[in-house]
């Protein structure tokens, strides 16, 4: 086992242990030294025989074995306190980076890998820290023990020594391969669970089509399952190999104490006390053993979070917001030959979208109509600022949006999503009027179903229908100048798209707001003041309908 840099540098750099390393590496190291002596007055006492067993030496027996209990459990105690406070501040860290990089950002990173670190990660770091410290404390046991054999057989020591450097050289080559094997687990494990959400979240497709369900079930969860299964048994047999390698080792110095060191050793009681400090060190040292797996997965969950927080590190990111802003100014929002990539335009591959020429003034309805693929969603993200444009401006009030105002920009808006996500609750309204979140449950049919209760939704079990009502209600909500939604009546049914576009619509629009609305009802396009027809990434023409 080779050194852990990423799960000490973890510890060093993100926890408070620098101000107590100290305290913690002495505690630990006297209850490893507390053990040790317990057992070199346990062996005086033994080899004095009756005379040994006296009031003083009980003594000094209990007042080592409380230094050991008190040391310890000091030493682990504070190691709890330390890691998890470090872990908390580990997450806040990563999520508050994570909220102020760019969307962009975001869609290039492995999500599930982002979530895993917060979660299983952070576990793994917490759970193998106190392996780690009980074996720290055996491998200074350990050490004791061996100098304390120094003092009773410098032949014994070497004999010591010697077999332990050999059963190290072996337990680092069995260990070899332990992390390659430990990660390829993970990545099976990862496309087994994925599989498994394919099967659970595509149910009713399994269900109409028993042939993709049994593909799946056959070739790739059971595939996935029995891979991850071989790579866990072949990491639980090369940690059985250490395992092993130390307990020969244990054997092998126990044989040589008892039948070759007598040729060299005339002192019968030596070898007897010897022979005692072996059979007493077998616990610590499986202990010690048992804990560098341990070490190895904190080491590799170490690494995880410094990957993660690497790449927040050089993700781009806008200048947050100083303060949510209630009275922000819009007389109008230009977009200037705007342009935006898709994938890799060197390789001639990708979609580009622009150049843009649009304006958006107060009090409009503009709708956005075009094919799949013809830009519309990647428009919006321009417009929102949650896009940064390959090329041309996005101006708000004849001022060029840029990270250092983007954020502030956004507030401007509020969004429903064509793969929109719905929360729980009114997260940044709690000063609410629950009065007037159920008059809107009331008026969009969900009143029956959805419950308005400490700030939350009773339920998010809905249909798709019902949860993008329930996604409006939460835009209502937040009062802002100007509403984005993205194929919002889509899965509406006749009596919610009639309400949509003849009522709601045109009562914004009578508050002052700007609608922007892509839609592919073009029965209802006299609603809106402009249609932008979009084709190839482009606007094709733009049709003022009143």
């Amino acid at each position: 086992m080779g050194p852990i840099p990423s799960y000490t540098a973890l510890i060093r750099e993100k926890s408070d242990a620098r101000r107590e390393a100290v305290s913690l590496i002495g505690m630990t190291a006297l209850s490893g030294v507390a053990m040790g002596a317990s057992m070199a007055v346990v062996n005086a006492v033994v080899g004095q025989g009756e005379g040994g067993a006296t009031f003083p030496n009980l003594l000094l027996f209990a007042l080592l074995a409380t230094i050991f209990l008190w040391s310890r459990n000091y030493a682990l105690s504070r190691t709890a306190i330390i890691v998890q406070a470090m872990l908390t501040r580990i997450r806040e860290s990563i999520v508050r980076k994570l909220r102020d990089v760019d969307l962009q950002a975001i869609e290039a990173i492995d999500r599930e890998r982002l979530i895993k670190t917060l979660s299983h990660d952070c576990f793994v770091i917490s759970e193998a820290s106190e392996s780690i410290v009980i074996g720290a404390s055996s491998a200074v046991m350990l050490l004791f023990s061996a100098f304390y054999v120094a003092t009773l057989s410098l032949f014994a020591f070497i004999l010591l020594c010697g077999l332990v450097c050999a059963a190290i050289f072996h337990y680092r080559r069995s260990q070899r391969s332990s992390r390659a094997i430990l990660d390829a687990a993970s990545e099976s494990e990862n496309r087994l669970f994925e599989s498994i959400r394919h099967l659970v979240y595509g149910f009713r497709e399994v269900k109409i089509a028993p042939e993709k369900g049994n593909d799946l079930l056959d070739n790739y969860i059971l595939d996935y399952g029995t891979q991850a299964e071989a790579l866990r048994i072949q990491s639980q047999r090369q940690f059985l190999k250490g395992l092993a390698s130390s307990q020969t080792f244990f054997y092998v110095l126990l044989a040589s104490i008892i039948f070759i060191l007598p040729q060299y050793q005339v002192d019968r009681l030596i070898i007897q006390k010897i022979t005692y400090i072996i059979l007493f060190i077998a616990g610590p040292m499986e202990v010690f053993v048992r804990a560098l797996p341990a070490a190895i997965k904190a080491n590799a969950a170490a690494e995880h979070i410094w990957s993660v927080e690497a790449w927040l590190e050089g993700a781009d990111r806008d200048a947050p917001a100083a303060a949510l802003a209630h009275d922000l100014q819009f007389q109008s929002i230009g977009l200037r030959e705007l342009t935006f990539q898709h994938g890799e335009a060197e390789a001639g591959q990708g979609f580009r979208v622009g150049p843009i020429e649009l304006s958006l003034r107060p009090g409009e309805i503009v709708f956005i109509a075009g094919g799949n693929g013809s830009g519309k969603s990647t428009l919006l993200l321009l417009l929102l600022g949650l896009y940064r444009p390959l090329g041309g401006q996005l101006l708000w009030n004849g001022a060029a949006v840029r990270p250092h105002n983007a954020a502030r920009y956004r507030q401007l808006f509020s969004v429903v999503f064509a793969d929109f996500h719905l929360f729980d609750r009114l997260y940044g309204l709690r000063a609410t009027d629950p009065g007037r979140v159920n008059e809107l449950l009331h008026r969009f049919g969900l009143d029956r179903k959805v419950k308005f209760v400490d700030g939350a939704f009773s339920t998010l079990d809905l249909s798709t229908g019902q949860r993008k009502r329930l996604a409006m209600i939460g835009a209502l909500l937040e009062e802002k100048p100007i509403m984005v939604f993205d194929e919002w009546a889509a899965d509406q049914d006749v009596t919610s798209r009639e309400y949509y576009y003849t009522k709601l619509l045109p009562e914004l629009k009578a508050q002052g707001k700007t609608i922007v609305a892509v839609t592919h009802d073009d029965r209802y396009y006299g609603v809106a003041d402009r249609v932008i027809y979009m084709e190839q990434g482009s606007i094709r023409s733009q049709e003022a309908r009143v």
